[in-house]
C-alpha cells in the first residue's frame, strides 16, 4: 500500500487524535497519508482517487459518510468504532493501531457490500445502508 486515507468524526475528539496517530504511524512506514474529515465531502472525494484504502474512524454512521464519498471510486473501507454501536465498523479504538501492521501487509479480506442509488429530481444519491426520503408536503 503507497496512499491510505483517514476520515473521521470531526466532532469527536478521540477521532482527530486516532486521525492524527495513525497518520503519523503510516508516514513512518512509507504510506502516504492524507486525512480528512468524513462531513466535508467536498474535501475529501478529490483526495480518495489514487488511495490504497480509506480508514473511517467514528462509528456507523462515519462510515456510511465515508462509503458516499468513496463509492464512486470503490476503494476499500476499513471502518474503527468509537461509538455505541459499531455493526459495521470493524475494528475498535483498541485494535486500530495494533491491527496495523497486519492491515499493511495485506492480511484480512475485504467483503464486499451493495450498494443503494435514489434518483429524485435528476439528482443521484448512493447509500450503503438505506435511504430517506422527506417530504414537506401533507398527504
Amino acid at each position: 500500500m503507497k496512499r491510505i486515507g483517514i476520515l473521521y468524526h470531526p466532532k469527536k475528539e478521540e477521532a482527530l487524535d486516532l486521525a492524527a496517530k495513525l497518520e503519523g504511524l503510516l508516514a513512518a512506514q512509507g504510506i502516504s497519508p492524507w486525512k480528512c474529515s468524513a462531513w466535508d465531502d467536498g474535501a475529501a472525494r478529490p483526495q480518495v482517487a489514487g488511495s490504497d484504502l480509506v480508514l473511517s474512524i467514528g462509528g456507523d454512521g462515519t462510515i456510511l459518510h465515508s462509503a458516499r464519498i468513496i463509492a464512486p471510486l470503490t476503494v476499500p473501507i476499513l471502518g474503527v468504532n468509537l461509538g455505541k454501536l459499531g455493526f459495521i465498523t470493524e475494528l475498535n479504538l483498541e485494535d486500530a493501531v495494533a491491527s496495523l501492521p497486519d492491515v499493511l501487509a495485506g492480511k484480512g479480506w475485504i467483503e464486499e457490500r451493495a450498494m443503494l442509488e435514489a434518483v429524485s429530481d435528476e439528482k443521484r444519491f448512493l447509500a450503503l445502508n438505506d435511504v430517506a426520503v422527506r417530504s414537506t408536503a401533507v398527504r
